[in-house]
């Protein structure tokens, strides 16, 4: 059954997807540092306040991702902001996280630009992984 993008069991589906990913295991080594995944409010699909989801990454492990409060998500090391439209093509693989933020589609509000394109395979992972969950988007028709 298809789980509505950002909600809490979709957020559990995609952790579940991520921790078990060898191959992210692999590309994602040595990375550090809390990514924020900020979905900006979008009331005509029924997103009426902003959306918050921390992905807690380390080294290769993703110990959790969660949906949290705009407070938590401010203390994150990375924090990559954007409308439902830009997210919702990221899901769908019709959009990189690194080129939406190149392109100013999705914005990087905290971390280094270039951290991030040096793990871009471990990026690339986790698009995988959210492609991977059998997602419901509130806007299909």
């Amino acid at each position: 059954m298809a789980l509505q993008i950002f909600s809490p069991e979709w957020v559990a589906a995609f952790e579940k997807e991520l921790q078990a990913s060898e191959e992210y295991a692999k590309v994602a080594k040595g990375w550090k540092g809390a990514v924020m995944l900020h979905i900006l409010a979008e009331p005509s699909v029924g997103f009426n306040e902003d959306i918050f989801v921390i992905l807690d990454l380390h080294d290769g492990v993703c110990r959790s991702i969660s949906l949290v409060s705009q407070a938590e998500a401010d203390e994150a090391e990375y924090i990559i902001s954007g409308p439902y439209a830009a997210w919702k093509q990221v899901a769908q693989k019709k959009l990189g996280p690194v080129k939406g933020m190149m392109t100013g589609r999705l914005k990087l509000r905290k971390g280094s630009l270039g951290m991030i394109t040096r793990y871009i395979k471990a990026t690339q992972c986790i698009v995988d992984c959210v492609a991977g969950v059998d997602t419901y988007f509130p806007d299909a028709h």
